[in-house]
Order: C-alpha cells, then structure tokens, then sequence
C-alpha cells in the first residue's frame, strides 16, 4: 500500500461518501489517489493558480475547504461513474446531479476567490 498522496483530500474522506453500490475496484486507494491527482491538477489549471505548492500556507480554512469539497465531490463522482450495473438509474443521476452541484459551487468558488484576491494585490 503506497499511502494518500494527495494534498487536498484523503482516501478516508472520499470513502466516506462513496455509496454503497459503487465499484468496490475503484473504491480503492491507487485509483483514487490516481482521481486526486487529476482533480488537483485540474482546480489549478482552471483557476490559473497553483494551490498545491501553497496549501499547507493557505490561511484560509474555507479556501481549503472548498479545495476539499471540489476534489471529493469529483473522485466520488469518477468512482461511481466506473460500473454502475445493477444500480437503480434514479439513484444513480440523483446522486450524480448532487455531486455535479458540490463540485460546480466549489469551483465557482475558488475561481471567484482567486480572481479577488488578485484584484486586492494589483490594487
């Protein structure tokens, strides 16, 4: 077992929302440490800023908090996208649509934040 390798979230905290009827393959931690890393890079690419080489100095608990959520939400979704045979199809896009709105809000978020932010320092 080579361990979480993710900055902004753990196996432990993506587990806990994985539903029951999900994949239990990728339900584990080299996948999801493989769905982490991409949602990483993604949030920074998006935003145009890098938090990962700044999260342990980010002040702000909610900034990281909203990295958290943003990257959970997507892992939970990636996992449950892999084999959903057998799941009831309402469940399924009921779960996928709230998710879907976790990670939109948080992104959103984030995005609004650093453009503040960059606003206040040029300013």
């Amino acid at each position: 077992m080579a361990g979480d390798t993710g900055i902004f979230a753990t196996t432990a905290e993506v587990q806990m929302y994985v539903p029951g009827w999900a994949s239990a393959t990728y339900n584990e931690e080299a996948h999801i440490n493989q769905f982490i890393s991409f949602w990483e890079s993604y949030i920074n690419c998006y935003c145009g800023y890098n938090f990962s080489d700044d999260y342990a100095g980010l002040a702000s608990s909610d900034v990281k908090r909203l990295l958290s959520l943003f990257v959970v939400a997507n892992v939970v979704m990636d996992i449950c996208s892999m084999d959903i045979s057998g799941t009831e199809i309402r469940v399924a896009e009921f779960f996928h649509d709230r998710m879907t709105d976790v990670a939109n809000k948080a992104q959103s978020q984030l995005k609004e934040d650093v453009v503040v932010n960059l606003i206040k320092d040029e300013g």
